[in-house]
C-alpha cells in the first residue's frame, strides 16, 4: 500500500498549513457509500454524503467521514467547543467568528489528484444563525433544544470515485502546534489511521435490507408547530411588510414532528431510494442527527467564484413523456412561476453582489429547466468573484 506524501514532504507541508491530509487509493469496485459508511462509522458520529443528477444517474463522487477532530456547536446563542480547537479560537463573539477561526486555524493544501473534498468541516447552519448578521427582532423560543448549528472538523475520509472505481482514504492530521519532536509520530499514526481504514473497509459487511414504504400515504399528517389562524394571521403580516417595503420575500415555514420508529440512518437509506437528488446527507453528531435529500443549493464556493442557484417554480413529473413535456411547457408560460422566479434571480443579484468584487455579478443560467425523480423546477445561476 503506497501512503502519501512521504515523510518528508508531510514535514513541509505541516511547517505551512495548520491540518494536512495522509492517504492512499484502494480499489473499490466491490463497495458500496452505504455499506462502507456502516463499517467506517457504525454508530459513532460521521457522516455521508450523496449525489444524484436530475435524478436519474449518480454523480461521480461519495464521501464518508469518521472520527471527527473537533466540533463548535451554537446553543442557546452560546458558542460550545469539544476536541481539538485551538486556543485562539473565540467563543464570546458568536458562533461565525469561531467557525473563521477554527477553519483559518486548521488551513490545509489543496492537493489536485484527490476528490474536491479533502477534509475541512462538515455539520449545518440553521436559519437562525443570520441574527449574527441582521439586526432582527422576536427571537423565537428554544422549545427543541438542539443546536443552531454545529461544524464538525474532518478526522478521517474516504472519498469515492465512482468513475474509476477507487476509494481515496483520506487522514486529516491537526499539524498545529506539532514540533519536531512531535511530528513523525503525528504522521506514523496518520499510516496507521489510514491503513486501519484499508481494513475496515475491505471487511465490509453487506447491509440489512431496507426496504422503502409500501404505501406512503398511510400515515396521517404530522402535527404542524403553528396552528392554522396562526398561520394565516403571520401570511396577513407578511403582507402588511411587503406592502410597506420592508421585505421582498419571506418564506412562512412550520414545523413537523413525527416519531420515527426506525434507525435514523434506516430512514436515510430508504429516503435515498424513493427521493434520490443532486445533495443527499446524512450527518450525526453526538446529539443530533440530519438527513435530507434535496435538488438546490444554496451557495457554493470554488477556485474563488461564488455561486447560487435559486429555484422557483415547480410541476410534478408526467405520467408519460408526452405529459411531461405539457407540464414543462405549462411551467416555462406561467405568469406566476416566471414573476417569482425573476424576483428570486434579483434577491441572488443582490445576495452575491454583497461579497463579490465590483462588476463580475452575472446571470449564468436563466429559467432552465431540471427534471429530478418526482418533480421539475425552473432553475437559474448567478456568480462573482469573491472579494
Amino acid at each position: 500500500m503506497r501512503i502519501s506524501p512521504s515523510r518528508e514532504e508531510f514535514r513541509t507541508l505541516a511547517a505551512a498549513h495548520g491540518a494536512v491530509p495522509v492517504w492512499c487509493e484502494v480499489v473499490a469496485d466491490q463497495h458500496t457509500p452505504v455499506g462502507s459508511f456502516l463499517a467506517l462509522v457504525g454508530d459513532e458520529p460521521g457522516f455521508l454524503l450523496e449525489s444524484v443528477e436530475h435524478g436519474e444517474r449518480w454523480a461521480r463522487f461519495s464521501f464518508v467521514g469518521c472520527r471527527p477532530r473537533a466540533q463548535i456547536a451554537l446553543i442557546d446563542g452560546k458558542v460550545h467547543t469539544s476536541g481539538a480547537v485551538p486556543k485562539n479560537v473565540p467563543t464570546d463573539r458568536g458562533f461565525l467568528a469561531a467557525l473563521e477561526a477554527m477553519l483559518a486555524a486548521y488551513s490545509s493544501p489543496v492537493v489536485p489528484e484527490l476528490p474536491p473534498l479533502q477534509g475541512g468541516m462538515i455539520g449545518h447552519i440553521g436559519y437562525d444563525v443570520v441574527r449574527e448578521i441582521e439586526r432582527l427582532p422576536n427571537v423565537p423560543t428554544d422549545d427543541r433544544q438542539m443546536p443552531d448549528a454545529a461544524m464538525s472538523m474532518i478526522g478521517s475520509l474516504a472519498a469515492f470515485d465512482h468513475w474509476k472505481q477507487r476509494a481515496y482514504l483520506i487522514e486529516s492530521v491537526a499539524t498545529l502546534g506539532l514540533d519536531a519532536s512531535t511530528i513523525d509520530k503525528a504522521y506514523d499514526d496518520a499510516c496507521v489511521s489510514v491503513q486501519r481504514m484499508a481494513r475496515d473497509l475491505a471487511q465490509a459487511a453487506a447491509a440489512d435490507v431496507a426496504e422503502p414504504p409500501v404505501d406512503g400515504d398511510a400515515l396521517a399528517a404530522p402535527p404542524s408547530s403553528m396552528a392554522s389562524g396562526k398561520y394565516q394571521h403571520a401570511v396577513r403580516v407578511a403582507k402588511e411588510h411587503i406592502l410597506a417595503g420592508d421585505i421582498f420575500q419571506v418564506v412562512l415555514s412550520q414545523r413537523f414532528d413525527l416519531t420515527l420508529n426506525a434507525d435514523p440512518f434506516d430512514f436515510y437509506r430508504v429516503l435515498r431510494q424513493v427521493n434520490p437528488s443532486p445533495y443527499m446527507y446524512f450527518v450525526r453528531h453526538e446529539s443530533l442527527t440530519i438527513a435530507g435529500s434535496s435538488p438546490e443549493p444554496l451557495v457554493q464556493l470554488r477556485d474563488g467564484r461564488v455561486t447560487s442557484r435559486p429555484i422557483a417554480g415547480t410541476r410534478k413529473r408526467g405520467r408519460d413523456d408526452e405529459h411531461d413535456r405539457r407540464l414543462a411547457g405549462e411551467l416555462r408560460e406561467n405568469p406566476k412561476e416566471r414573476a417569482e422566479h425573476v424576483m428570486l434571480v434579483d434577491l441572488a443579484r443582490n445576495d452575491v453582489g454583497r461579497v463579490a468584487k465590483f462588476g463580475t455579478v452575472k446571470v449564468d443560467e436563466l429559467m432552465t429547466l431540471e427534471r429530478y425523480s418526482h418533480v421539475m423546477h425552473l432553475t437559474s445561476q448567478v456568480s462573482g468573484q469573491l472579494r
